[in-house]
């Protein structure tokens, strides 16, 4: 073989392994983006609101530190004749027994926001299912009631959670409304919040225990009262038949015979 034809030989190698490489390297990238595709589609989402043309929404009380607003709540609830969904978390369900028996006896609808406030991505789908089934027992051994509906702390999701929460029959719900309640806002900086984000078919987050909601609530209400909406609980803003859940987390009904994966427990 001559010197010329030994370099062709070696520049054709050279050419066939970067070849190589390039083909690997597009394999990997085309691997990776199918990947992650995967992942993000089948990722789960919770509910945070309702498509619905029609003017409700639910107002909640997210239930885990103290009852030091319960009565003043209860009191505007009952006065503006308003049916809630309250999530207790195991914990304040167990301190505050009779806080509980009379929320729940008052007509509103009881939910589950675990049972220790345990952030879900510190935990193993074995641990969420054990987690959300022992504050759903501790709360039927005081009211007689089923939770059907499951908030995670802190709102944090992950699939383990929402599938353990389904495997029971439930609904894992979010809000699309946040008082803000939590940060200790004023009545009427809340209420500002309530005005800006609320549309139809809101689930609107408050918490019992937290500095000015008590107060704040009364103008909340009459603000949507006279705006003309509805206040139903989550369960009632669920719609009636099958529903898909959007990339928002919006629920949208689908029509009949369709193969939507929701129905409402």
């Amino acid at each position: 073989m001559t010197v010329k034809n030994r370099k062709i030989s070696k520049n054709s190698v050279v050419i066939i392994i970067m070849s190589a490489v390039w083909l690997m390297i597009v394999a990997v990238i085309i691997y990776m983006t199918l990947t992650v595709h995967v992942a993000v589609s089948e990722r789960k989402i919770p509910v945070y609101r309702v498509v619905t043309d029609e003017k409700k929404v639910a107002v909640t009380f997210n239930c885990a530190w103290d009852d030091s607003t319960t009565d003043s709540v209860l009191h505007t609830l009952k006065e503006r004749g308003v049916r809630c969904t309250f999530f207790f978390v195991g914990d304040y369900a167990r301190k505050y027994p009779e806080d509980v028996r009379k929320i729940i006896n008052d007509g509103h609808e009881p939910a589950n926001h675990s049972d220790r406030h345990f952030s879900p991505s510190k935990q193993s789908y074995a641990e969420l299912l054990n987690d959300i089934s022992n504050c759903n027992d501790t709360v039927k051994s005081l009211t007689g009631k089923e939770c059907r509906l499951y908030r995670a702390p802190s709102g944090e999701y992950n699939n383990d959670a929402i599938s353990a929460a389904e495997s029971l029959g439930m609904t894992a719900v979010q809000w699309n409304v946040d008082s803000i309640d939590w940060k200790g806002k004023t009545p009427a900086e809340m209420l500002d919040k309530i005005r800006t984000k609320t549309v139809n078919g809101s689930i609107i987050l408050f918490h019992l225990g937290k500095k000015n909601t008590a107060e704040a609530l009364p103008d909340i209400i009459d603000y949507l009262q006279d705006g003309g909406y509805s206040l139903v609980t989550v369960s009632e803003l669920l719609p009636d038949g099958k529903y898909e859940i959007l990339p928002d987390g919006a629920a949208k009904e689908t029509a009949d015979g369709s193969s939507a994966e929701y129905e409402k427990k």
